[in-house]
């Protein structure tokens, strides 16, 4: 009987078409991440001396196909931006490297997406539980299954590739994030470096164990604590569809009490004399954690976050509350009440800004992207067409 990560990597093997529907969300979520990066548009410089064979988006330097996934992924994280499995900057540095096609990366994107679905589904709340932080974890799954897909490696090959990151994958804390230490800058782009690398080794002749997944002493097992049978893989189910994307640049615990704030409107920030926020349990936790020791820290605080949205000095009081929650109408809503220096009160609530009943139109991501990518020297996912090869599409921008 084949492990999971044999019968996942056979299907990836085997998949090399998917409906449009998904392949339109490949090309959003895709627009997303590369907007995000170029967006943030932070530096940094390799220490690996190897031949360049990928793009560092933001100044179209060639530079080792890692350090370029590293690279572009660092860019724009502490915009809190990205969407979706952890693919783009691995995917577009092994595109390069396999002289693939955009439509190829769409497919592996799809088929990363639906293992990193698969994997999380038996045991991100067991990754949660013990205080790491799923999209880091997760993250060299996924990077190694795009860039393996791209790379077009045999389904042994493919397996060895997973194994590898899997094995290496990083135990990312939240602690990092409620700490506000820049690391956690590092948490996506440490993935994708190493997912597309673990491939590079696959080619090889370096692979990783067929039962790093599911073996008894196997990843899942570790963070499970017990010995159980793994869920049935049913592919196909094109997790990628029901990806959403972010309105802000913070935890998305923070998004409804924000989206409330843009139901009312602008105001004069020197005539606030009182903040009130009730929200839902988990994103006061979150409030309780942070430290607010930096604008990463900050990042998972409503208080910080309404705060910076107002323009408001931190004399002004906000307090932020569970009490009353259960009047709101959706679990993941807010309810934002702002009394002013003359006593009056304006009030508004709100659940979180594109959520996946209300999701982000084309419109709104194809505005995001043209805005943050402003005089950036990178190409348009929305104009480019399938069969264009990625190496063309990255040298010229």
């Amino acid at each position: 009987m084949p492990t999971p990560l044999e019968e996942l990597s056979d299907w990836a093997v085997r998949t090399h078409t998917i409906p449009s529907g998904v392949h339109d969300a490949a090309r959003r979520v895709l627009m997303d991440q590369v907007a995000v990066s170029l967006g943030g548009a932070k530096a940094m410089k390799t220490l690996v001396r190897s031949e360049p064979s990928a793009t560092l988006w933001s100044t179209g330097e060639r530079v080792h196909a890692p350090d370029a996934a590293l690279a572009n992924r660092f860019a724009g994280d502490d915009l809190e931006l990205n969407a979706g499995p952890e693919v783009a900057a691995a995917g577009i540095a092994a595109g390069e490297v396999a002289d693939a096609t955009l439509g190829e990366l769409y497919v592996a994107m799809a088929v990363a997406s639906e293992i990193e679905s698969y994997a999380r589904v038996w045991f991100q709340t067991a990754v949660e539980e013990h205080g790491l932080h799923p999209p880091a974890v997760f993250g060299a799954l996924s990077a190694a299954t795009v860039a393996a897909k791209l790379c077009r490696l045999d389904a042994d090959a493919f397996s060895g590739a997973l194994a590898t990151a899997l094995a290496l994958a990083p135990q990312s804390h939240y602690a990092s994030f409620s700490h506000g230490a820049t690391g956690k800058w590092l948490y996506g782009a440490w993935s994708q470096r190493l997912g597309l690398q673990a491939v590079l080794w696959a080619r090889m002749g370096i692979a990783g164990a067929s039962t790093t997944l599911d073996g008894a002493r196997g990843i899942a097992q570790a963070f499970l604590h017990e010995t159980t049978a793994p869920p049935a893989f049913q592919p196909q189910g094109w997790a990628l569809a029901e990806v959403t994307f972010k309105a802000f640049p913070c935890s998305r615990a923070c998004h409804p009490a924000l989206t409330a704030l843009e139901k009312l409107g602008p105001m004069d920030s020197s005539a606030i004399m009182r903040v009130d926020i009730w929200s839902y349990p988990f994103s006061v936790e979150l409030e309780e954690r942070s430290t607010h020791a930096s604008s990463i820290a900050d990042q998972m605080s409503v208080s910080a976050m309404v705060r910076q949205a107002l323009g408001i000095n931190a004399d002004t009081p906000i307090n932020v509350r569970a009490e009353g929650v259960n009047t709101l109408p959706r679990k993941r809503e807010a309810r934002v009440r702002i009394v002013l220096e003359d006593g009056s009160v304006r009030e508004a609530a709100s659940e979180a800004k594109w959520s996946s009943d209300h999701p982000a139109t084309d419109e709104e991501l194809r505005t995001r992207f043209l805005e943050m990518t402003r005089d950036k020297r990178i190409f348009d996912p929305w104009d480019a067409q399938d069969s264009v090869r990625i190496r063309e599409l990255v040298a010229h921008g």
